[in-house]
């Protein structure tokens, strides 16, 4: 499991937070935050991840909601 930073959050209802992935650039890997509806980071990922499908998979996790995908499961564009 990917360990996380942790900031305090505020009382937002279940569910008012998005799962988001992003590239610092196009040769870094992927990685996620969990932004609230206010634009406010509640959390973000210091682990990379290969592929954007893995990054918002465990993201979700982290969120609460959704289940782990295997790792050699990734997602290819053709």
């Amino acid at each position: 499991m990917s360990e996380t930073l942790n900031t305090p959050r505020n009382a937002a209802p279940q569910g008012a937070e998005r799962v988001v992935a992003f590239m610092t650039s196009a040769w870094t890997p992927w990685r996620w935050r969990i932004v609230a509806l206010n634009g406010q980071v509640l959390k973000e990922s210091v682990n990379d991840f290969p592929s954007v499908v893995d990054a918002l998979a465990d993201g979700q996790l982290h969120a609460g909601r959704g289940c782990r995908r295997r790792p050699s499961a990734s997602l290819s564009v053709i």
